[in-house]
């Protein structure tokens, strides 16, 4: 079942939401909320920052190369 934050407060006669809330939603019920702008959708994994990435290669930067630029002729 989708995960979904609550955008605006929606209080129904079983249930009752308040803004921010997250909740599980079967599939059909969250994809028309997130459509009529009622929720977004929540995602399940926390995004990859550079700590948490194992096989990460520090940054390099092109080496400047020996010869240089070629020179205008005159």
């Amino acid at each position: 079942m989708p995960r979904v934050r609550i955008l605006p407060a929606i209080r129904f006669t079983s249930y009752d939401h308040a803004e921010g809330d997250v909740v599980e939603l079967s599939g059909e019920i969250a994809a028309t909320w997130c459509n009529a702008g009622l929720a977004e959708l929540v995602r399940e994994d926390e995004p990859e920052t550079p700590d948490q990435a194992a096989d990460a290669k520090p940054e390099t930067t092109a080496a400047r190369s020996r010869g240089g630029r070629p020179r205008k002729s005159s």
